[in-house]
């Protein structure tokens, strides 16, 4: 099974959702790791200007890990 990480940046709402992908991913035979992984997900935010600029260097620092890149959340549109 692949190997993920997880960022979130925002709010409340991310958190909760950054939550939810990690459990159902573990649960699914998946191992978290810090950092890097065969799989980087960003849940994004692009409630402020900040949020979203953050994002942006997050998806694409994970990029740079050689990483399958998944941004989610209200960012990535």
């Amino acid at each position: 099974m692949a190997s993920f990480s997880v960022r979130f940046l925002g709010c409340k709402v991310s958190q909760t959702d950054a939550q939810a992908l990690r459990e159902r991913l573990v649960r699914d035979g998946h191992s978290e790791v810090e950092g890097g992984g065969d799989v980087a997900v960003v849940n994004s935010c692009c409630v402020t200007n900040e949020g979203l600029s953050k994002s942006r260097q997050a998806a694409s620092g994970a990029a740079r890990t050689h990483a399958r890149v998944y941004v989610t959340g209200c960012g990535a549109r």
